[in-house]
């Protein structure tokens, strides 16, 4: 094992001998190692289809590859006896620095990856969101974009999605029941309006026979006698 131990050059006035030009190889291998595999791993999960900011989850794959190789460096400098602790607490310090400057917007990016890995939706779904419902045109990472019925944009802060409650009408499992509210002028008979109803809807071929259209009288509105048509639907655009 004498070869371990044999002079290979200097740093200064410090000998780097032949095992800690080893161990400096090996954990600048294992950056680049740790640095591929990251950045694929982490690839993977934040570039998925429906989102609209593929560039900025491809920063964050970058400052994954990067993170992880500067580390390896870090750590094969030490191996050579350089004193590395300044470095580390320079970038600590900045770090911090930014963190702190930019906390609001930190928040906002981080939720936003936390989205982009959990996909709770995706680009084309419909979702409502606390106060907010539409269908997601793009998820970034500052903010959720959403389309409301009307065709009127809405960005949501990705903060806001995160700490809400998402309903995902685009999900269902077995269909989605809608119900709609429909006034009819006194007098008319329960019978034949419930009748008219279910009919109507059976005659839709977007209305599912499965299960079957039900129609109810709730009693007195603000128009006259108020209804209730119950159908089933295979997703919400129906």
């Amino acid at each position: 094992m004498e070869f371990l131990d044999q002079t290979i050059f200097y740093l200064g006035d410090e000998a780097v001998r032949s095992a800690q030009l080893l161990w400096a190889a090996f954990f600048v291998v294992a950056g680049v190692v740790v640095a591929l595999w990251g950045s694929t791993y982490v690839g993977r999960h934040l570039l998925w289809k429906g989102t609209n900011g593929p560039e900025a989850a491809r920063l964050i794959v970058s400052a994954v590859r990067w993170k992880a190789f500067g580390v390896g460096l870090l750590a094969a400098a030490a191996a050579l006896g350089l004193n590395v602790l300044p470095v580390v607490w320079i970038i600590l310090g900045l770090g911090a620095i930014l963190a702190l400057a930019l906390r609001e917007t930190y928040g906002q990016i981080t939720s936003g990856v936390l989205l982009l890995w959990e996909r709770p939706f995706a680009l084309g779904e419909r979702i409502t969101v606390g106060d907010y419902e539409g269908e997601v045109e793009g998820l970034g990472l500052r903010a959720t974009y959403l389309r409301s019925e009307d065709r009127l944009q809405t960005i949501v802060p990705n903060s806001y999605v995160a700490t809400h409650t998402i309903t995902n009408w685009s999900r269902t499992e077995g269909g989605l029941r809608v119900r709609v509210p429909v006034d009819v002028a006194p007098g008319a008979d329960s019978g034949a309006v419930i009748a008219a109803l279910r009919k109507a809807a059976e005659r839709n071929n977007r209305v599912r026979k499965s299960p079957s259209p039900k129609a109810f009288l709730l009693g007195f509105g603000s128009r006259g006698m108020r209804y209730e048509l119950m159908v089933w639907v295979s997703n919400y655009t129906e």
